[in-house]
């Protein structure tokens, strides 16, 4: 039985590091795995909405759902039984997507390991987990060879899409209220960064675009309110993708964003990466989780991929909380924080 050290969410902005028991019980899941985790990664949207208003009947909450580390145990009817001592990224399956921020985690054979090549470090590893969220807008929406893309929204979702769309040789217009992201996205190249509080959003996008608007948006904010302004900066028969999920309310909207769907034949799609299948099946050209992590990987361990450009700390396990409060804050120093376990 081992004591690991794991990072929960105990009540509303406050948090604590728990001693918990843990151990691989192959009666239960005979192809479960147990990773020594190296590295985690803080996700502030979906981390930080817990932490501002967590759900009582779910704390303590045992947070993050990005790892880097070496496999320690398999089941005996594990898929990655020959793989005990390998360092590998981990996504975990779908019933045990929380609790990567701890020095162990108990994965269960739905899980997908990444082997991760020895140059690859553990902080910059778990980066992946957001190249692959970046990746599923683009994968789905079958762009053409060079598109424009709008990206709406630039905290480290919004920043990791604009980078990505850049690498596969899109122009990219980056937007947020912020200057401080603005400054940041302008820094690792994007085209044309926007204001959408200076003028009129939708006719800079237009201007920008030789008034054809973009063909692919990608609002990565989280807010309803903005919705209507990213599907008008879509060119006809453009797409948007609703990555950024759809809180708070946007009233009277839903005429006018309906509108703009049927007059300009413009597609709403879903860009939640967990709808993305696993793993590749025979015969099927479909985007796959484990297509976006090999590629994520590739370009993380090559440098094509500048980590740097989002990595703004690499702390330890006692700095978590002084780092949620820097996020929720919105301190713009503060934006990729990898942990570092072992």
């Amino acid at each position: 039985m081992l004591v690991s050290r794991q990072f929960v969410v105990t009540g509303k902005q406050r948090s604590a590091i728990h001693d918990a028991d843990f151990a691989l019980n192959a009666a239960a899941d005979a192809s479960g795995l147990l990773i020594d985790v190296e590295a985690s990664l803080i996700s502030p949207g979906t981390e930080l909405s817990f932490y501002r208003e967590p759900v009582a009947s779910m704390l303590p909450w045992p947070a993050g759902y990005t790892a880097a580390g070496v496999v320690r145990e398999a089941g005996p009817a594990s898929p990655y039984i020959d793989w005990i001592g390998r360092r590998v990224f981990l996504f975990p399956g779908d019933r045990e997507q929380m609790a990567c921020h701890a020095s162990q985690k108990v994965a269960s054979g739905e899980s997908l390991l990444i082997p991760l090549p020895d140059e690859l470090a553990a902080e910059d590893a778990v980066f992946m987990r957001m190249i692959n969220i970046a990746l599923t807008p683009y994968t789905l929406a079958g762009l053409p060879d060079v598109g424009t893309v709008l990206v709406v929204g630039l905290g480290l979702v919004g920043q990791t899409l604009g980078m990505v769309g850049r690498l596969l040789g899109h122009r990219v217009i980056a937007m947020d209220v912020s200057e401080a992201r603005r400054e940041r996205a302008a820094a690792w190249g994007a085209d044309a960064v926007i204001d959408p509080q200076a003028g009129d959003a939708v006719e800079t996008v237009r201007e920008l675009t030789d008034g054809r608007g973009c063909e692919l948006v990608v609002n990565a904010t989280g807010l309803t309110s903005t919705f209507l302004t990213s599907i008008r900066c879509a060119a006809m028969g453009g797409e948007l993708s609703t990555l950024g999920n759809a809180r708070g309310p946007a009233p009277d909207e839903l005429q006018p964003f309906l509108q703009v769907v049927q007059s300009n034949h413009v597609t709403v799609r879903g860009g939640w990466e967990m709808r993305l299948p696993r793993r590749k099946q025979l015969g099927s050209n479909a985007a796959t989780t484990e297509a976006n992590l090999a590629t994520a990987c590739r370009w993380l361990a090559s440098g094509r991929f500048d980590v740097n450009a989002l990595r703004t700390h690499v702390i330890e396990p006692e700095g978590m909380l002084e780092a949620y409060d820097k996020l929720q804050a919105g301190d713009p120093q503060w934006l990729g924080v990898a942990v570092r376990w072992r």
